[in-house]
This record gives C-alpha cells, sequence and structure tokens, in this order.
C-alpha cells in the first residue's frame, strides 16, 4: 500500500509540474529564452526545441470529414552549426483526389541587439513546394534573419482528406527537446490505434470526453474525446550511423484506423488480413493482372531458341538482362504499375513496379516460377507484420524460385548483379504476392562484400613515392560502379577530397561494367614524408581504413545495422630507405568470435617492412546488446589502422 501511495504520489508530482508548464504564447518571447547560451543537460547542442505542440482535429468536409493538423514549434539557435534548424518541411501526401493543403504558414526570428529585441517576420515568398514523387511532396520554408543566439518560432496547418493514418507526432529529433505535447481530438465514427516507438511511456497521457460542446454531423449529435500526449526533457537521437531510416527508431506516435463507426448505423472494419490484401493486390489491373498480361506477350519478345534449350539458371539471366538492356527506371517508386505492359513496350521507361512486374511476367512466360515481392525500401521505413497495411510497402522486387533456391532480383539498377537487389532494399523482409498463405522473405544480405587493397610505398626524408592497387565485390563494388563508373577523374577527385595531394596523383579503373568481376583501380602518386628529428613517421594504410569511431553513444537500443557482412584486407610493403632502420614496429593484435574477425601484423627482414590489417564483420545487422561489443571492435580498427611505424638514421 505505502508503494502504490508513493507512485500516486510522484505521478501526481509529474502531473503538476506538466501543468505548470506554459510555453510562451505564439508571438512574443522571453529575455530568458534569448539570452540563453547553452542546455545543461546537453552543452554540445547546436539548438534546442523549448516547445513543439501540435493538434489534430476533424471538421465537416464535402463528403464527410476532414482532418486539420496544426503546429507551433519553438526553437534556440547555440552556435552556427545551429541554424539549419531554421529550415522546415512540412510533408503533403497527395493520391488521385485525396489531397492535403498547408495553411496558415507564419513565423518570427527573434534576435537581441543591444539590449533590444528585433523581430523579423517570415515572408509568404519564402515558402516553396518540392515535388518529392508522385505521392509526397514538401512544402518548405527557412526562417529569415537567423544566427547563433536567435529565437525561431513557426506555426502552420495543414488539411487533409485523408483519415486512414492521423498525423504522426515525432517526441526527439536531431536535438534536445525540452517539452513536447500532441492533443488529438477524436470523433466517435472512427477508432483508431496507437502505437509509441523509441520509448515505453510518456511523461503524461491523459484522455477525458469533452463535453463542453456539442457537435452535429447532420441530425446526428456527438462528443469529441480528447487525448494528451506529453514529454519533456527528451535527448537529442544522434546516433544516426548504420540504421535503416532514423524515423525507425526515434520516439514518436504513430496512428492507423482500426474501424468506421457510421452515423446511420453500421460499421466497416478496415484493419485486414494479409492474405486478403494479396488476394486483392492479385486481382488488380495495375498488379497481378500486368503480370498476367506481360506472361500473355513472352512469346512475341522471348528467344524460344534459348528458353528450350538452357537451364533454368541460363534462362533467368537472359531474362532479366532482357529487360535491363530495353527499359529504364524513371527513379519513381510504388507498389502499383503507373502503365499497361503495351504502353511500357512503346514508352521503354517506367516506375519499379512497370519495370519488375513486367520481368516477373516474362520470368513466368520462360518457365521461370517468379512472383513479385512487396518491400519497404530502406528509407521508407521498417514493416510492421503484425498490422497488415499496404502503405507500409513502398517498392516491388522479383521472387524467383530456381532449383529449390530463392532469388530476388531487381531490373530497374543495370549495375547491380541479376541475383542482387540494391542496397537500398535490404531492409528486413518483403512479403511474396502468391495465393495461399503469407510468405515472408529475408531482405538480409548473408554475403561478405570483401576489398583488399595492396601499397608498396617507398619513403624517404622528404617525400613518400606510394603505389595503390585495390579490388572490391558484392556491394563494394556495387556501391563504387554506381559512384564512379569507369570515369578515372571521379574516383581521383575523390581520393583529392580525402587529402590525397594532386601532384603526381593518378589512378586508372578496371572492371568498371563487368559485372561478374571485381571492380578494380590501380592509382600512384607522391606525399610530403613526416621527418621529425631523423625519424620517419608512416602510416601504412594512409587513409584507405577507418579514421575515426563513427559510434559516438555510450549505449544503443535499436540494431546496428551494417546493410552487408564485410571483410576487409589491407597489405602494405614499406622500403626501408639506405641509412635508416626500423625503431618502432606496432605490436600485433587479434580478434576472434562469432561477430567479428581481426588480424594486425607488422614484421620487417631489416630491408622492408611488410604490415597487414584483415577485418571482417560478420553479420549484416547485430543486436543492440551488441553494440558496445562493435564500438570496440571499429575502435580497435581505428587504431591499428593509424598507428605509425617509425624508421631512424643509422
Amino acid at each position: 500500500m505505502k508503494k502504490f501511495m508513493l507512485m500516486i504520489i510522484c505521478q501526481c508530482v509529474a502531473a503538476a509540474s506538466i501543468a505548470q508548464f506554459t510555453p510562451t504564447r505564439f508571438g512574443t518571447v522571453t529575455s530568458e529564452e534569448l539570452s540563453l547560451k547553452e542546455y545543461a543537460p546537453d552543452r554540445v547542442a547546436e539548438a534546442i526545441v523549448l516547445s513543439d505542440i501540435g493538434r489534430s482535429f476533424f471538421t465537416e468536409g464535402v463528403d464527410g470529414f476532414d482532418v486539420v493538423f496544426e503546429r507551433t514549434t519553438r526553437i534556440k539557435i547555440f552556435t552556427d552549426a545551429g541554424i539549419k534548424w531554421a529550415t522546415a518541411e512540412i510533408p503533403i501526401y497527395h493520391e488521385g483526389d485525396i489531397y492535403e493543403k498547408v495553411t496558415e504558414i507564419e513565423g518570427t526570428t527573434y534576435n537581441l541587439e543591444n539590449g533590444s529585441i528585433r523581430t523579423t517576420k517570415l515572408d509568404a515568398s519564402a515558402v516553396f513546394t518540392e515535388k518529392i514523387n508522385n505521392l509526397w511532396s514538401n512544402s518548405k520554408f527557412t526562417m529569415p534573419e537567423v544566427h547563433a543566439g536567435s529565437v525561431i518560432e513557426f506555426h502552420y496547418k495543414v488539411k487533409s482528406q485523408y483519415l486512414f493514418n492521423l498525423r504522426s507526432w515525432e517526441f526527439q529529433s536531431g536535438i534536445p527537446t525540452i517539452y513536447s505535447e500532441y492533443i488529438v481530438n477524436l470523433l466517435p465514427f472512427y477508432s483508431y490505434s496507437w502505437l509509441l516507438q523509441g520509448a515505453t511511456k510518456f511523461t503524461l497521457h491523459e484522455a477525458h470526453e469533452d463535453t463542453s460542446m456539442k457537435h452535429y454531423y447532420g441530425a446526428t449529435e456527438y462528443t469529441e474525446n480528447v487525448e494528451r500526449y506529453v514529454m519533456t526533457n527528451v535527448p537529442a537521437f544522434r546516433d544516426i550511423e548504420f540504421i535503416t531510416s532514423v524515423n525507425d527508431y526515434i520516439i514518436k506516435i504513430n496512428f492507423q484506423l482500426c474501424k468506421i463507426f457510421y452515423p446511420g448505423g453500421g460499421t466497416k472494419d478496415i484493419l485486414s488480413t494479409w492474405p486478403l490484401l494479396t488476394e486483392s493486390l492479385l486481382k488488380d489491373e495495375d498488379f497481378g493482372k500486368a503480370v498476367s498480361k506481360t506472361q500473355k506477350l513472352g512469346t512475341k519478345l522471348l528467344s524460344a531458341d534459348t528458353i528450350q534449350k538452357s537451364p533454368p539458371d541460363v534462362i533467368f539471366d537472359y531474362v532479366i538482362n532482357f529487360v535491363k538492356r530495353n527499359y529504364r527506371w524513371n527513379k519513381e517508386n510504388g507498389y502499383y504499375a503507373s502503365k499497361s505492359p503495351d504502353k511500357l513496350l512503346k514508352d521503354r521507361i517506367g516506375n519499379d513496379a512497370d519495370l519488375n512486374l513486367f520481368a516477373t511476367g516474362l520470368l513466368n512466360a520462360a518457365g521461370i516460377e517468379a512472383y513479385p515481392l512487396l518491400i519497404s525500401t530502406r528509407e521508407h521505413g521498417k514493416i510492421r507484420d503484425d498490422y497488415p497495411f499496404l502503405h507500409f510497402f513502398n517498392y516491388v522486387l522479383i521472387c524467383a524460385k530456381i532449383d529449390g533456391k530463392t532469388i530476388l532480383a531487381d531490373v530497374t539498377e543495370p549495375l547491380c548483379q541479376n541475383d542482387r537487389v540494391p542496397m537500398k532494399c535490404l531492409n528486413d523482409k518483403g512479403m511474396i504476392m502468391k495465393k495461399g498463405n503469407t510468405e515472408w522473405v529475408s531482405l538480409q544480405c548473408n554475403t561478405a562484400a570483401e576489398q583488399i587493397t595492396d601499397l608498396l610505398i617507398n619513403p624517404s626524408e622528404n617525400e613518400n613515392s606510394a603505389k595503390l592497387k585495390v579490388n572490391l565485390t558484392e556491394y563494394l563494388a556495387y556501391s563504387y560502379r554506381k559512384s564512379f563508373g569507369s570515369t578515372d577523374s571521379l574516383l581521383r577527385a575523390a581520393y583529392i577530397k580525402a587529402g590525397y595531394d594532386p601532384a603526381n596523383f593518378t589512378i586508372s579503373i578496371g572492371n568498371a561494367f563487368d559485372l561478374k568481376k571485381p571492380y578494380s583501380y590501380e592509382g600512384s602518386f607522391t606525399n610530403v614524408a613526416e621527418t621529425i628529428n631523423n625519424k620517419i613517421y608512416i602510416a601504412p594504410f594512409l587513409t584507405e581504413s577507418y579514421s575515426s569511431n563513427p559510434f559516438t553513444q555510450g549505449n544503443r537500443t535499436y540494431p546496428v545495422d551494417m546493410i552487408y557482412p564485410v571483410k576487409k584486407t589491407f597489405t602494405s610493403e614499406i622500403a626501408i630507405p639506405e641509412g635508416y632502420k626500423v625503431d618502432f614496429l606496432p605490436e600485433e593484435s587479434k580478434i576472434t568470435n562469432e561477430l567479428f574477425e581481426l588480424a594486425y601484423s607488422a614484421v620487417s627482414d631489416g630491408k622492408k617492412v611488410n604490415v597487414k590489417l584483415y577485418y571482417f564483420f560478420r553479420n549484416s545487422v547485430y543486436a543492440p546488446a551488441n553494440y558496445l561489443k562493435i564500438k570496440y571492435y571499429i575502435g580497435e580498427i581505428v587504431k591499428k589502422a593509424n598507428e605509425k611505424l617509425v624508421l631512424v638514421k643509422n
């Protein structure tokens, strides 16, 4: 009983303290806010959110209800680096006749100058709309006259006909938040479920029926239910390395429409099941029927001789290469085809669904068992398989079955091997679109990408001359092919940007587009020698490996997603110049376990020094419990890769 009473008292105190917090009224600013120099709990913060308050409510529209979302945000800028938080982006959704519209954008920048407060209003002409794709746009603006010390605030509304999802609310961002509040006025006609991500509880969550005002929809009288969610002193989300999408892990609340209660009587369940969703898509003109229509075209498009006389793996390559060579991706994502197969034949360009559904149909025509595979790209976020909603997906791949093996493919990317998908698609799992039971396929990559780097270094008192040779496989090769292709100058520019001296720097690329061979390049260059007191200090691997540890947080509650296993080997042969000998060699190091391998050695025969660093991250994804281990392993790589050997004059 004592513990129970103590808990009640603590909850009441917390609620009282929040109730006493009153964010400054929009349009005014306090001297305390302007004179604030830093945030004590996080002294390195470049800015903080003083208050972020949102509200969603329903208004009667032309055909039923619209939902209105309004937001008021106040931010304190501490440093020049924090000025980027003066730019706001408002996502706007549009699909068919369903649209969203931004209204009432207003904002003010406050600066303290010579003891007086100067205000600068946001000009309406500074607001513009940027198209992201066929479904999403961003309404953007940047607050004026912002510098270190400024306080900014802005307010806007978004009116939407899209009732399926109430606007989610993000309590957390890349800077600390002192106070965040979201209020939702719910109608009795719509039942929503909510899901809190990144935290186990709110600072305050309260709900009540608002009986102060009666509302009417036609002859139906109703009252609103008000939900209030509050979080205070939310830390910044900074550890963004090796994750799928920030939106998968920040503290936020999501809403899903579960059921509709019609005013005249009757209900409609919105929550479906995966089998029903699959069945619906397979019957859709722009999904399942696009595959079957393409299958009928197969005999006209494909070589009958190749299909009849070749083994399945050759037929698979033939079909995938046929589509890759003859049709182009328009850079747009979606799970529905944007045009019929006949129109695709004519246009020779389409979105991911156009091309991959088309290729799936051709594979079936060629006798290869193939199905569409619905996925969510890394940027779009993870799929929650306990919520059967189509909007979790935003992309279609090909899933083929050959000799008992499952092979995934994507014809939108010519630089990807035929039995691989782009890295943007390596996101947890995807759902096979075929009749029967729901079947999920893992999208995690288990094949290691390898890099072998060989260096020959000839040091002297004044400068070092060196030769470099690099071979890359799998997704490492794919990344280089996408970034540099066969253009030597682009790769050379990347090395110069990384700190290499452009003088006497040459580089040449090999196997740029032969996907079955490693991507390779060779370079030669000189740089200034580090000589102190007749000693030459040499970094054996130059800047080829990690120079710093990307992990800075003390702990982590979400996975370390490396996308694919990585195996790298660095060897350096360093000639000992005449008149010098080895003064210092770094110690050997070795780590071997089920998660990771590392081996480092440095040996000399009196004429040269051979240094080797090898490491292998065995998994593509590591559980949060292994975060500190991975952080330590990368720390060891940084230490050994950058440890210098020393040559001294005899």
